[in-house]
């Protein structure tokens, strides 16, 4: 099991052992084979966004060992649970959000904007639209303007 850390946020190593805090090699919990692996996963030039997907794998995997594990600890009458598992939810969430902002997809839950509409009504090409009834009926349909569409 080889370690580096030598700072350097340039190296994809570097930058991935920062993110998830594995950084002194006396408790390293990742090999640098093991982060080397994921990261070539995303091709020969990973971007940060890559980097910060490797990174949130290992956290969650560092997640699952802690919840796997004891949450809480007694000694006589004291007893006190362990935060690690909070912070690494906090950890995960953050890097999350990051990796969501810096997506090129963004949600889109329908509808029009005000924007829209108004390009549209503005828009003097189209041929304006007449309601009859509830319907929409453009101008040609009907000669005559006292006929109307009735359900």
């Amino acid at each position: 099991m080889t370690f580096t850390y030598t700072g350097d946020l340039n190296q994809s190593i570097d930058y991935v052992r920062f993110k998830i805090g594995d950084k002194e090699e006396d408790v390293a919990m990742f090999s640098d084979e093991e982060i080397q692996y994921f990261i070539n996963k995303f091709g020969n030039n990973p971007t940060e966004q890559d980097l910060n997907r490797v990174a949130l794998q290992f956290l969650r995997q560092m997640l699952n060992e802690i919840l796997l594990g004891p949450s809480r600890e007694r000694a006589g009458k004291y007893e006190w649970y362990s935060q690690t598992s909070e912070s690494l939810k906090l950890a995960i969430s953050e890097l999350e959000k990051q990796i969501r902002l810096n997506s090129p997809a963004k949600p889109y839950f329908g509808g029009v904007t005000k924007k829209d509409v108004e390009s549209i009504r503005e828009d003097e090409s189209l041929e304006p639209n007449k309601f009859f009834d509830g319907r929409i009926l453009t101008t040609g349909h009907y000669e005559d303007p006292s006929r109307r569409w009735r359900v």
